[in-house]
């Protein structure tokens, strides 16, 4: 079945209702409460969501300010919600796809495949496909600490997992010979880590297999550069040697 409510939160936010782009709310805190929402299939208390998206008022107000939120966000999506007294969730069927959701899906089912095999890197690949940049890059709630720090926490825990799954399609990459697969996997990692003396050097390695000498050299001149210019220090021993 085609999903027909698509929510993406990886790379900059955005909502897809049939295919087209839902523009209709009102505010960040309606936006904010369906992210919120979107990130783990299950229900969530209203007081926990008043209290993470309106810290600074009290029970009663805060709960007002997410019944007038729900309001708006039910006029759009309210077959795709699950509303109850105390709680409220997303409901996760197959007409609603969250790439945060399939993301972690993917990545807990490498765990059910041989190490090494077709099928796990099949799933590392397509974990990392739908890695299209930071959680909710752009977004945030000035007035809301809390939901800030859920932010900052996401974006960090789902970064390091893409990491962890580029740098093993990398090594994959490099065991199987595939060279121009292990580029596009390390090309893909510096991107997300362009700091990391690890990645150069199977950049390099890849690229010298792949009769790319000078490219070779030419990425770890701009490393060089690179790393005077953040951190005002050479490459590790290991990247120079």
């Amino acid at each position: 079945m085609t999903p027909t409510l698509v929510i993406q939160l990886l790379g900059a936010p955005q909502v897809l209702l049939d295919g087209r782009p839902v523009t209709s709310f009102p505010s960040s805190k309606v936006s904010g409460l369906l992210y919120f929402l979107a990130t783990e299939p299950r229900l969530r208390s209203r007081d926990t969501l008043a209290g993470t998206l309106w810290p600074d008022y009290d029970a009663t107000q805060a709960k007002k300010y997410l019944r007038g939120a729900l309001y708006h966000l039910r006029k759009s999506l309210d077959p795709y919600l699950d509303v109850q007294r105390n709680e409220i969730g997303l409901r996760m069927t197959d007409a609603v796809e969250v790439d945060v959701v399939e993301f972690d899906a993917a990545l807990s089912r490498v765990r059910q495949h041989e190490e090494g095999s077709d099928a796990q890197l099949a799933e590392l690949a397509a974990a990392v496909a739908r890695y299209r940049g930071p959680f909710l890059e752009g977004f945030g709630l000035g007035d809301s600490d809390l939901y800030e720090e859920w932010i900052d926490n996401e974006r960090r825990r789902l970064h390091e997992r893409a990491i962890q799954a580029l740098n093993r399609l990398v090594a994959a990459a490099i065991e199987r010979q595939d060279l121009l697969l292990g580029i596009e996997h390390a090309t893909h990692l510096l991107s997300l880590d362009p700091l990391r003396d690890e990645s150069y050097r199977d950049l390099m390695l890849l690229l010298a297999l792949d009769g790319q000498t000078q490219t070779a050299l030419d990425r770890y001149a701009e490393y060089v550069d690179l790393l005077e210019a953040e951190v005002g220090a050479p490459p590790g021993p290991e990247t120079a040697a």
